[in-house]
């Protein structure tokens, strides 16, 4: 009898080993994918730190703000705004690819890029924010969830155009508006949570999303949603800058596609002017024809001219599209028209915590203790 537990014990452990060391593990893939894989979630990771703090330098400023109500401190706060703008943008090559900003958030319908940065193109201060606080409403965060997911309007009440907003109402400001000021507290605090959900989701020691994906996943299924994630991101962009689109201004459309070709390339620079050499996408899709749209591109911004801009841009996607087509990555996933993401997989991935494993090989303490959050 103890023979037999002893053998049972034996062939458990066995199995265990095999499949913490399966096939689609870190140890079993090309070293060539691993270093692109390895890159992008060090990156994505790095890029989610740079907006928590950029985030937190903007509750700052704002709080000053709502202390001291003067016009140099407005001024502040807008910069600050604007800063956090542009670092959210940079997080763009992280989006539609089984990442936090794709799921629902909390008990909303919506997902995180709805709420952080909501575009409408219907959007009018005036008749929405400006409106709750010249009226007698109560303001609470309820409220203000309420009003920004009511789908019969195309008002925004939370977010970073919303802030934006608020703050070019200088009057206000200087005299202290209670109500405007009440609303201030109030979409900051939302969005503080919302930026702290991500830093935490996308934290590779917290084991959520790629962390455990990767490591029960086949790695070409990662690479599929990679390419596919940067084909739907860019078409995006580019259909927005296109059509002229009013929901976003030039800055940010450009902020945008930089942010895409900064993945492409493996270069990032963060906000306090790190620039990071990384594996990005061109190192698995070697071409000389999208390297000679990579050029035209550089000559275009040259001659500033946008439509020789955007036809190069167009004919880069097709490019890529194409040699992607080439690889033996799976063809499911390419085909998707867009990325769906697995809520179960979302819910297992936060299920465990590999606080003993350093998942890039780069360090053994995670940085993220050192946050205060």
């Amino acid at each position: 009898m103890s023979k037999l537990i002893l053998s049972l014990f034996i062939s458990c452990f066995l199995i265990s080993c095999a499949n913490h060391d399966g096939p689609y593990t870190q140890k079993h893939i090309g070293e060539r994918e691993n270093v692109f894989r390895r890159s992008y979630l060090t990156t994505a990771f790095d890029l989610y730190q740079d907006l928590y703090f950029s985030q937190q330098a903007f509750s700052a400023d704002l709080d000053l703000l709502i202390e001291k109500p003067r016009k140099e401190q407005i001024e502040k706060t807008i910069a600050s705004l604007q800063q956090f703008r542009s670092t959210y943008n940079k997080t763009t090559p992280f989006r539609h690819i089984h990442g936090p900003l794709d799921y629902p958030y909390l008990k909303t319908e919506q997902n995180l890029s709805e709420l952080i940065f909501a575009e409408s193109a219907d959007f009018n201060g005036d008749e929405s924010i400006l409106a709750l606080v010249n009226g007698t409403e109560a303001i609470s965060l309820e409220t203000l969830y309420e009003k920004h997911l009511d789908d019969s309007s195309g008002q925004i009440y939370l977010g970073i155009p919303a802030l934006d907003y608020v703050l070019q109402q200088s009057e206000l400001i200087l005299d202290k508006n209670e109500r405007l000021q009440a609303y201030l507290k109030l979409s900051n605090r939302a969005l503080t949570t919302q930026v702290k959900f991500l830093l935490d989701d996308w934290s590779p020691y917290i084991a959520a999303n790629f962390h455990h994906l990767v490591k029960t996943r086949k790695q070409e299924q990662f690479l599929g949603w990679t390419y596919t994630s940067f084909l739907i991101n860019q078409q995006e962009v580019l259909g927005k800058i296109k059509t002229k689109s009013t929901e976003l201004n030039e800055q940010d459309l450009n902020e945008r596609l930089n942010a895409l070709m900064n993945l492409w390339e493996g270069q990032y620079i963060l906000n306090d002017n790190r620039q990071y050499i990384r594996a990005g996408l061109k190192s698995l899709v070697k071409s000389p024809e999208i390297d000679n749209y990579f050029k035209t591109l550089a000559i275009s911004k040259v001659k500033n001219d946008t439509e020789m801009s955007l036809t190069a841009m167009m004919a880069m996607q097709k490019g890529i599209l194409r040699e992607i087509s080439k690889g033996n990555y799976d063809k499911d996933v390419q085909s998707l028209p867009y990325i769906i993401p697995n809520p179960k997989l979302h819910k297992l991935s936060k299920s465990k915590k590999h606080t003993k494993d350093a998942p890039f090989g780069e360090s053994n303490t995670p940085y993220s203790n050192q946050l205060s959050l």
